[in-house]
């Protein structure tokens, strides 16, 4: 998966994945007794980062892991420096772009300052999902173009779903997946009721 989940054929589901259903239903992962707003992302790049570090925003239970069962996914993009001209007004070899401590790119300052994920979606946007892959890559000027290098796919916060593919080929329970990715947290079964 990419993007936003879409189940487009309930009647279609595999048996397999109606007992796992089956087997953990009401179960959630929580912190500090409370159930989390668990992430996921298609490739980490061999590191996920916590969703402080992408969106600002303070989650105890979200944390960086070095994940050792992702692929290390990496991708590039060439682009005309005219083009990105054209989108922002501004030299791309003028804009200037901060990093935080995670490699995701955090400030962006063209003709004004915004956030790195601001300036991932306008990336995104401007040349569709999947050329911009994640909020993760540096920017070189090489002549009339500039080149895009980045790692992983997605936003890389939470489970990394190549990274789980692997630990579950490799025969790992689920429950030990997620605690792998969401060090900080519980498995727990919710009352029915609530």
């Amino acid at each position: 998966m990419t993007h936003c989940a879409l189940l487009s054929e309930p009647g279609k589901i595999p048996r397999i994945y109606k007992d796992a259903i089956e087997r953990t239903e009401g179960m959630v992962m929580a912190f500090d007794g409370k159930p989390i707003s668990a992430m996921l992302t298609a490739e980490c790049g061999g590191r996920t980062v916590p969703a402080g570090g992408h969106w600002g925003v303070k989650t105890e239970w979200s944390c960086a892991i070095d994940d050792t069962f992702c692929s290390r996914y990496r991708w590039e993009f060439r682009c005309g420096r005219d083009r990105l001209k054209e989108i922002f007004g501004v030299e791309p070899n003028e804009w200037v772009i901060g990093y935080n401590s995670y490699g995701i790119i955090d400030k962006v300052y063209i003709d004004k300052e915004m956030s790195g994920f601001d300036f991932w979606n306008r990336m995104v946007d401007e040349f569709g999902w999947g050329v911009f892959r994640s909020p993760s890559f540096s920017m070189r000027i090489l002549g009339d173009s500039a080149l895009f290098d980045g790692v992983g796919f997605g936003h890389r916060i939470g489970l990394c779903q190549s990274g789980a593919a692997m630990m579950a080929r490799k025969g790992f329970p689920f429950d030990e997946i997620l605690k792998y990715y969401f060090p900080k947290t519980q498995l727990v079964r919710l009352k029915h009721g609530r």
